[in-house]
C-alpha cells in the first residue's frame, strides 16, 4: 500500500499511510521480542516511510521529466511554425542583433536586396539600411520597441530604394542580447506609397 500511495499521493499522506501500516504490522504481525515492540514499530515505520518517500521522489522526477519533454516539444514546434511563417511571408523580414549583424533573412528580403539565397545572413545591416543600423545602436533598443519607419535602403550594388519598416525588438532566447526584427515593404520611390514585392 505504501508504494501505491507513493505513486499517487504527495509526501504527507504517504507518511501517514506508513504510520498506519507500521501500526497494523506491529499489532497483527510477528514482533521480534529481542528488540521490543516500540523499537520494532519505529523501525517498521521508518522502513515504510523511506520506501513511500522514495516512490514519491521517483514519481515526481518522472512527471517533471515528462513535463520538460512536453515543453521542449512545444517550444520546438512553435519555433518551427514561426520560421515557416517568416520564410513564407511576402514581406521582407530581417532579424538583426545588437552588433548590426543580420542573423536571419527570408526569401522576400533576399529578393528585395537582389542577392543570392543565403548571402544576407552574416552581413552588416548598416551598408543596406543605415536607419536600421542606427535603431540597433540606439539605447532604447535595450527595451522593447514597436514602431514603423519609412527610410531609404541600398542594394549591394548601391541602387537605392525606399521602404517602410516595422521594427520590433525582443530579448534573445539566451537572454544575452536584444534582437531587432524588421519587416520591410518596398515603396515606389515616394515615401508613403507602397506595395509588397
Amino acid at each position: 500500500p505504501v508504494v501505491l500511495a507513493g505513486v499517487t499521493m504527495p509526501m504527507w499522506p504517504v507518511a501517514l499511510i506508513s504510520a498506519v501500516c507500521a501500526l497494523l504490522h506491529t499489532s497483527f504481525g510477528p514482533v521480534n521480542p529481542s528488540i521490543g515492540v516500540i523499537l520494532f514499530a519505529l523501525n517498521t515505520f521508518f522502513a515504510y516511510t523511506a520506501t513511500g518517500l522514495a516512490t514519491v521522489a521517483v514519481g515526481q522526477r518522472r512527471r517533471t521529466s515528462v513535463k520538460l519533454g512536453e515543453l521542449e516539444r512545444a517550444k520546438a514546434e512553435a519555433e518551427h511554425e514561426a520560421a515557416v511563417m517568416v520564410d513564407s511571408s511576402p514581406a521582407a523580414i530581417l532579424t538583426v542583433d545588437t552588433d548590426g549583424t543580420i542573423r536571419r533573412a527570408n526569401a522576400a528580403a533576399e529578393k528585395l536586396f537582389g542577392v543570392e539565397v543565403g548571402t544576407l545572413v552574416g552581413r552588416q545591416v548598416e551598408a543596406l539600411i543605415p536607419t536600421l543600423a542606427k535603431a540597433v545602436r540606439s539605447p532604447t533598443v535595450s527595451s522593447i520597441i514597436r514602431t514603423m519607419v519609412e527610410s531609404r535602403g541600398y542594394r549591394p550594388n548601391g541602387e537605392p530604394f525606399f521602404a517602410q519598416m516595422w521594427l520590433s525588438s525582443y530579448p534573445s532566447s539566451s537572454g544575452t542580447m536584444v534582437v531587432l526584427v524588421a519587416a520591410l515593404r518596398l515603396l515606389d520611390g515616394r515615401l508613403g506609397v507602397g506595395a509588397f514585392m
